[in-house]
């Protein structure tokens, strides 16, 4: 059954001064934080699920040594240092600095470039 058109029509306004316009902002940035921290656990909560993973994995069947032999066929000897990084490397005075994570993969070859970064840019040194 249609319905009869209104006879009167009737607007509703709220208008917000300064303090309730900033504590709205506020509760706005809250909430993107929130959204954002949740996000940034669940990416954080796969990482550590991945390096759990790759520990237990190498740990029990030795996958590193047959990754990184896959690596260094593929790329002439070169994939192992490129994805595990060395163990260790001379610094520019001639000593040996120990790669902590050596074998972890991505991890192993990023801390090992930085640890030769720092001592090249090393101001102190």
């Amino acid at each position: 059954m249609p319905r009869r058109r209104p006879d009167v029509v009737t607007t509703h306004r709220i208008e917000l001064g300064d303090y309730e316009r900033e504590k709205v902002g506020d509760a706005f940035q809250m909430a993107a934080l929130a959204s954002g921290a949740g996000i940034l656990a669940a990416g954080a909560g796969v990482a550590v699920a991945g390096v759990g993973a790759w520990f237990t994995l190498r740990k029990l069947y030795g996958w590193k040594d047959d990754v990184a032999d896959a690596f260094d066929k593929v790329t002439n000897g070169l994939g192992s240092e490129v994805i595990f990084g060395k163990g260790t490397y001379t610094d520019a005075d001639g000593n040996e600095v120990q790669n902590p994570f050596a074998g972890i993969p991505v991890v192993g070859s990023l801390f090992g470039s930085g640890i030769m970064i720092g001592q090249r840019f090393n101001p102190v040194s």
